[in-house]
């Protein structure tokens, strides 16, 4: 905890013996606390209200429990989160920093690694230095939602997502793109939605739908809301037009006295939850790490 200017020179004293801390010498010393902090960077109550982490964080906890090291949730605002961050980074509170829901140029990772503190990050948003991160492939999985419902037969096409500052949000819709200019179809986007049913039903009282219309939602809880203001206009999945989720957590819902189970992007959560403690412990102990992009695949259903 000093100044800038005493900081810059001690790193450049530093970068010339190229000195790195040894994670045993720390541990003698006492400094490994066992705790890591996960830094949503967002607003929580979004952050929380996402299938995709109500899913993923019991299994991180379960599994890092196994490894005896334990969870500590930042909820703060993105400015506030990277206030603390290194505020604690400075006083070795954590081992490690989990960071969620990163965005194109994340502060967060930039101020972690001019500290030279550890850290991992659920995604990779464009930067130019290296850093360590697990993430699944945004892209193919948007490309492979728009290749099915060209497949079944759909000639336009919507997408429904969130704002392109959160990296993952940004694939995902290149990803659609580069799909349909390829097949030449027209197409339609709704961005800068907040991941919640509403969004997705406020966007599908405003469109209207064909049988040649296939809708994209880059979350399960997208589709669930689009599907719902459908059916108030007497529009059916499947019948009347088309559509393909992303997570695969919802299994579907009951409209009128039909259950539709939804087509989706699956990502493996208990593969990504492995590869996350795998990597984290692997950084912890200053041990050799390779970056890890997962698969993912369409889980049918009767939305098509």
């Amino acid at each position: 905890m000093v100044n800038e200017k005493t900081r810059e020179k001690v790193l450049e004293v530093v970068d010339h013996l190229n000195y790195h801390a040894s994670s045993s010498a720390r541990g003698l010393k006492g400094f490994g606390s066992g705790l890591i902090l996960v830094s949503f960077g967002d607003s929580y109550s979004l952050i929380s209200s996402s299938n995709y982490y109500q899913a993923l964080i019991p299994m991180l906890v379960e599994k890092f429990e196994k490894q005896n090291y334990h969870l500590i949730m930042s909820m703060h605002m993105h400015d506030t989160d990277l206030s603390s961050i290194i505020t604690l980074s400075r006083k070795n509170v954590f081992d490690l920093t989990i960071l969620l829901a990163p965005r194109k140029d994340d502060e967060r990772l930039i101020q972690l690694k001019k500290m030279r503190e550890k850290f991992l990050v659920l995604g990779s948003p464009t930067l130019d230095f290296d850093y360590n991160y697990v993430e699944s492939d945004s892209y193919a999985g948007s490309r492979m939602a728009v290749e099915t419902l060209v497949d079944s037969g759909y000639e336009n096409f919507i997408f429904v997502g969130m704002e392109d500052t959160y990296d993952v949000s940004k694939v995902r819709y290149e990803g659609f793109l580069d799909t349909v200019r390829h097949t030449r179809c027209s197409y339609k986007a709704y961005k800068n939605c907040q991941p919640l049913e509403k969004s997705g039903y406020e966007i599908g009282k405003e469109v209207s739908l064909d049988e040649r219309t296939g809708v994209f939602c880059t979350a399960d809880i997208f589709a669930v809301g689009f599907m719902k203001a459908q059916y108030e206009k007497g529009k059916l999945p499947g019948r009347d037009y088309g559509i393909v989720g992303y997570d695969a957590l919802i299994e579907g819902i009951t409209l009128g006295n039909s259950h539709y189970s939804l087509t989706s992007v699956r990502q493996d959560l208990s593969l990504t939850s492995d590869k996350v403690v795998e990597q984290c412990i692997r950084i912890i102990n200053d041990q050799e790490t390779e970056n890890v992009i997962l698969p993912v695949k369409i889980k049918m259903g009767d939305t098509l």
